[in-house]
């Protein structure tokens, strides 16, 4: 029990740092981080490529001759 705590805790913790780092909701990653524990993360790591390959499109130029 106290394990799983520890563990969630750290998660929440990574959570936070990990999306404060690239923009995201901090606060609703943090709680994520501390319901799912470590199996939040993959969805933190998809999240965050997902929304960078979104700004990335968007700032892309399109020439059409």
């Amino acid at each position: 029990m106290v394990l799983a705590l520890t563990l969630s805790l750290s998660s929440a913790c990574f959570c936070y740092v990990q999306a404060s780092m690239n923009g995201m909701g901090a606060k609703r990653w943090a709680l994520l981080g501390l319901l799912m524990g470590p199996f939040g993360l993959p969805l933190l790591q998809t999240h965050k490529r997902l929304s960078w390959l979104k700004c990335r499109q968007a700032q892309a130029a399109l020439f059409f001759p």
